[in-house]
């Protein structure tokens, strides 16, 4: 006799508890794409960058040829500002591209050229004075035949005063004996921040408002490291920086920096450009 199969027990459906979820409406302002955001861009694509720059709003910048180089490339000055500049109304300059192999720092000034015209937030309270490549002869050149043996550098390229500081420490001794006082100093290249002064061992009068800006401007970067101090306590012994030119003859500006955006490489990663973009943008928001 066959035994019949037990039904299977029926399991009842529970209702499960639905959660109900609010949605946000913040909007979030997305980034327009530009060549330089992830290019390396040639001097000739400069140009039409900031005609473009220039074109799209001619109410916050200004652009002017500030001279010719060697090869008959114009040397340009971007200027940005809301509003008429006044006399009370604080400014910024950013000059990029002394040194013609380094690619990023040219990039870097593109981007802060490309984030204040799109962004009135730091152009209400100064203006900016941007050279975006001072030095384009030998920026196009190493572009153009990467590997070669760079022809001109400008980067410590001013004017040095022999005598100046003389009553504050050993300048003299350390400029007519710069060679010797090198050895051994050099903490090699890398992302730092340094401040006046490069020929000279001697701390500048007012060194502890230079270090106090500088470190606050690293607050708002998490992911990177910046060596902070002075060009001699950071490159050793150099001769001719714009920044040791300005404090020595310009006393009235008085927060002048050096900043290596990144390491010395032959190969670079256009696809930092936006991420060392940043890095500088925060640095100069603090800043101000």
């Amino acid at each position: 006799m066959r035994k019949s199969k037990s039904k299977a027990k029926v399991i009842p459906l529970r209702r499960k508890k639905f959660q109900t979820f609010s949605i946000s409406k913040t909007k979030y302002r997305v980034r327009r794409y530009e060549q330089c955001h992830d290019k390396f861009l040639n001097y000739c694509q400069i140009e039409q960058y900031l005609g473009k720059i220039q074109k799209n709003y001619p109410e916050k910048v200004q652009i002017q040829v500030l001279g010719q180089s060697a090869e008959k490339r114009s040397i340009f000055l971007v200027i940005i500002t809301q509003g008429a500049r006044t006399e009370s109304k604080m400014g910024t300059m950013i000059e990029a591209g002394s040194n013609g192999c380094e690619w990023m720092t040219v990039s870097t000034a593109l981007y802060m050229i490309d984030f204040l015209v799109k962004d009135e937030s730091l152009v209400k309270i100064m203006d900016y004075f941007i050279i975006p490549c001072s030095n384009p002869d030998a920026y196009e050149s190493d572009l153009t035949n990467s590997g070669r043996p760079l022809s001109m550098d400008l980067s410590n390229n001013c004017p040095v005063s022999v005598g100046f500081l003389r009553n504050e420490g050993d300048y003299n001794t350390r400029f007519f004996e710069g060679d010797k006082n090198m050895e051994g100093k050099l903490q090699g290249d890398g992302t730092k921040i340094t401040y006046p002064f490069g020929f000279t061992a001697s701390d500048i009068y007012d060194v502890n408002d230079l270090r106090k800006i500088a470190k606050a401007g690293l607050a708002g970067i998490k992911n990177r490291r910046f060596g902070i101090g002075s060009i001699y306590d950071c490159s050793g012994l150099k001769f001719g920086s714009m920044v040791d030119y300005l404090r020595s003859h310009q006393t009235a500006i008085k927060f002048t920096y050096i900043i290596h955006v990144n390491k010395k490489e032959r190969r670079l990663d256009p696809h930092k450009i936006l991420c060392y973009g940043e890095d500088i943008k925060k640095l100069c928001s603090l800043y101000d």
